[in-house]
C-alpha cells in the first residue's frame, strides 16, 4: 500500500479520489471534539484543494448510506440519548426532522461535488469477502471499499486505520492524516 500524508500531498486534475465515510463526516458531520474539529479542518483543507485542481471526486450509495446513518446515530447520542429511550423511537419523533434535514443538506452537498461510481455485484468474490469477514478481522463495508478503490484505480482517503489489514490493500494508494496508518 502506497500511503501519504493528505496535508503534504499535492493534488492534480488527473487525480482519481475515493472518500470514506468517516472523511465525509469530518467535513460536513456534527462536530464531535477538539480532536475531530483538526481533523475537520485538515479533510476540509484537502477537499479545497481538490475542487481547486479539478481533481476526480466520486462516491457510491454505500459510503453516502454510511455518512447519512452515522450522521444520525451521532446526533442521537450527542443530544437525544437521554430524551428518547432507543434510536428508533428518536427517528420517528419530531426532533429527528431537523436532524434528519441537516442531514440530507449536507448528502446533497456530497452529492453534487461528486460524480457516481457504481460497484459492480457481480464482479466481487462475494464468498471471499463473507469468509474474511466471519474471520472477525475486517469490517465488510471496509472490503467493498477496497474493492471499489482498487476496480477504478481511485486513491482511498480515509482516517479508518482498519484499511491497512485488508487483504488488497496492497494495491491501494491511500491518503490519510492518521498518524497510525501512516507509520503502521
Amino acid at each position: 500500500m502506497i500511503r501519504q500524508n493528505i496535508s503534504n500531498y499535492t493534488f492534480s486534475n488527473n487525480d482519481r479520489l475515493f472518500f470514506d465515510a468517516n472523511i465525509w463526516m469530518y467535513i460536513y458531520g456534527p462536530s464531535i471534539d477538539k480532536q475531530s474539529h483538526r481533523r475537520s479542518t485538515i479533510y476540509a483543507t484537502a477537499l479545497q484543494k481538490i475542487r481547486n485542481q479539478k481533481s476526480g471526486l466520486f462516491i457510491d450509495t454505500l459510503v453516502l448510506s454510511e455518512f447519512i446513518n452515522a450522521y444520525a446515530r451521532l446526533e442521537y447520542y450527542q443530544r437525544f440519548a437521554n430524551t428518547y429511550q432507543t434510536f428508533k423511537k428518536f427517528r420517528q419523533s419530531q426532533d429527528f426532522k431537523s436532524v434528519a434535514q441537516d442531514i440530507t443538506n449536507n448528502a446533497k452537498r456530497i452529492v453534487r461535488l461528486c460524480q457516481p461510481c457504481h460497484l459492480q455485484f457481480d464482479a466481487l468474490d462475494l464468498m471471499n469477502i463473507l469468509d474474511k469477514y466471519a474471520q472477525g478481522t475486517t469490517d465488510y463495508n471496509d472490503q467493498l471499499i477496497t474493492e471499489i478503490c482498487v476496480a477504478n484505480g481511485f486513491c482511498l482517503v480515509t482516517h479508518d486505520a482498519d484499511f491497512s489489514q485488508l487483504e488488497k490493500s496492497h494495491q491501494l494508494v491511500l491518503l490519510t492524516a492518521n498518524r497510525r496508518l501512516l507509520n503502521s
